[in-house]
């Protein structure tokens, strides 16, 4: 998908992405693009080492019992959900 943008760079981040698209041989928008998806890939990841850390901690103080995603999600249909 592609949208026109506007973005006011620093005059020195500027340069930086000017000379990382030139020495790719790409265009800047590719190499922005590029930047922008390893910083949301980064993004994920930290998401998924956070939820890591949750299930451990949560193993770590439970009683050792624990259900199934299969189970979990079967009882979740069966529970009115009421916000």
């Amino acid at each position: 998908m592609t949208h026109p943008i506007t973005a006011d760079f620093p005059p020195d981040a500027y340069a930086i992405l000017e000379r990382k698209a030139k020495s790719e041989k790409k265009t800047l928008a590719q190499t922005v693009v590029e930047i922008i998806e390893d910083a949301l890939d980064y993004i994920d990841d930290e998401e998924d080492m956070r939820l890591s850390a949750i299930c451990d901690e949560r193993l770590a103080t439970s009683d050792g019992k624990y259900m199934s995603s299969d189970e979990f999600w079967k009882r979740a249909h069966e529970v009115p959900y009421n916000p």
